[in-house]
């Protein structure tokens, strides 16, 4: 019960935070400032538990697989 008490607040948390693009290194003036804005938004990417998104890091192929097949499966 405990569990669910908290996923059910970190998910209110995190969708409160993210509407306005809440990681401390991405800039409103960034080149991908809207679609990284968009995609957290829609549930597809959320950053790291620091606050940070990391837009100069790597992405590794289970990131990418992960994104592909929620938005694919959003898509469908």
């Amino acid at each position: 019960m405990k569990r669910k008490i908290f996923i059910l607040t970190a998910l209110v948390m995190m969708i409160f935070c993210v509407n306005a693009c809440a990681f401390s290194d991405v800039q409103s003036g960034s080149w991908y400032y809207d679609n990284v804005t968009d995609m957290t938004n829609q549930g597809y990417l959320s950053g790291y538990e620091d606050g940070t998104f990391r837009p100069d890091g790597t992405v590794t192929k289970a990131e990418l697989v992960s994104i592909c097949l929620l938005y694919t499966s959003d898509a469908a």
